[in-house]
């Protein structure tokens, strides 16, 4: 006869929860599983236009809309109607120019100054200097001159010939690094022909005269015959026949007759040469026609000239023949020091004093290689450049590139007046 064993009823309820649980919990997971394998093929949720901050317009198109001299984008917008409500602004009164649009027209379009993006520190160019070869090799014969110098004759005395070097380092690699610093912020200034003059424009319906610095995107800009237009813009209204000319912005002379029914469009950089107008600024500073030119001559400012590659060429071969005289000179000495104290043994002579005058040797070995280095040649060429430039355009001429100093001084024969 069989024994039946019943197990108690809270037992059985405790194993069915923990069923119930386990179960629950995997049809769970599995259901978040499929809904993130669902949702992993990619979509688009929302597209959201680019914002424009606080007018109808980002700075990107109307710089495209100027350099490209797009008809049909203007017309898009509106015609220039569209783009003066779209800035803000007004034909009559300008912009408002208080400090609050001031600060969202800088913000979203930016300000009237051209930044060169190659101009180099003081301290780069003396970094520049200190990384020459034969500038560390100096310093590691000094820091030995200064080092034996000290232990063989004390402090007193032992520092004299490795400080002198020291000393002249620093006094030559700060007066090269001074110079070629100057030089550079000549050419930056010279190249960026952008004079701190005032310009005629409306605000809040006042007429007021500004630094062409503060204008902003959206101002309303008188134009005069001989006046630089100050930033790319679209023609408002003119007064009379308006001619400008593009010569700084092409290879030759180049003059446009402009007209507020066909042709709207004013770069930076033109001259007004007749009558006179009235212009919407649509770009300024490095958003403009001008600042792309003023981008590719502040590149080649840092390519060496015609005159320059003859000299480095020059100088190169200085300097061959000057380390090949230092190198004989310090074997010639380096023979002569090890012969004479054979013959008076050796081997009997202190080890420290041997030491020292090798490195003394060296170090005159460098000091008559380091004379061979024509460092000066291209110095005295960028100083000379700088003193052309300023020279040409005193005389109201345009510079566009520095090797044109040279192609000038070697011209016998000047073509004016070539319009294409």
């Amino acid at each position: 006869m069989s024994t039946i064993i019943h197990a108690p009823v809270k037992q059985n309820r405790r194993w069915q929860k923990a069923f119930l649980t386990i179960y629950c919990s995997r049809a769970l997971f599995s259901l978040v599983a499929k809904k993130v394998y669902g949702r992993s093929v990619s979509y688009v949720a929302l597209d959201v236009a680019p914002e424009e901050g606080h007018f109808g317009i980002d700075q990107t198109s109307l710089s495209q809309l100027v350099r490209e001299e797009n008809v049909q984008k203007l017309e898009d917008y509106g015609g220039v109607k569209g783009l003066v409500a779209a800035l803000r602004s007004d034909v009559k009164k300008g912009i408002r120019g208080d400090d609050d649009d001031i600060f969202n027209r800088k913000k979203s379009f930016g300000s009237n100054i051209y930044e060169n993006p190659y101009t180099k520190s003081f301290f780069r160019f003396q970094l520049r200097a200190m990384k020459d070869p034969l500038v560390i090799l100096l310093i590691l014969c000094a820091a030995l001159s200064l080092g034996f110098g000290i232990k063989k004759n004390g402090l007193k005395g032992g520092w004299i010939n490795g400080g002198s070097i020291f000393l002249t380092i620093s006094l030559v690699t700060t007066a090269c690094s001074a110079s070629n610093c100057w030089a550079n912020r000549q050419f930056n200034m010279l190249s960026n022909s952008n004079e701190h003059v005032g310009v005629n424009t409306v605000r809040n319906g006042w007429c007021q005269k500004i630094p062409v610095d503060d204008l902003l995107v959206g101002e309303v800009v008188s134009l005069r015959t001989g006046g630089k237009v100050p930033a790319d813009g679209l023609l408002l209204d003119e007064y009379g026949s308006l001619q400008v000319d593009k010569s700084n912005l092409v290879d030759c002379t180049h003059h446009v007759n402009l007209n507020s029914t066909q042709n709207r469009f004013l770069h930076s950089g033109s001259i007004v040469i007749k009558g006179s107008a009235r212009m919407l600024v649509t770009a300024v500073g490095m958003n403009t026609t001008w600042a792309e030119i003023l981008r590719k001559k502040w590149k080649d400012s840092q390519k060496s000239t015609p005159l320059q590659t003859q000299l480095n060429k020059m100088a190169a071969v200085i300097v061959k023949v000057g380390l090949s005289i230092s190198f004989l000179v310090f074997a010639v000495w380096l023979t002569r020091y090890f012969v004479g104290r054979r013959n008076r043994n050796f081997w009997a002579q202190p080890k420290f004093g041997v030491i020292s005058d090798i490195v003394g040797i060296i170090a005159t070995s460098v000091a008559i290689a380091s004379a061979a280095f024509a460092d000066g040649l291209p110095l005295a060429v960028a100083i000379v450049h700088a003193y052309s430039m300023k020279s040409i355009i005193n005389n109201h001429a345009s510079v566009r590139n520095r090797s044109a100093c040279e192609v000038i001084a070697s011209a016998d024969t000047i073509l004016k007046n070539w319009i294409r």
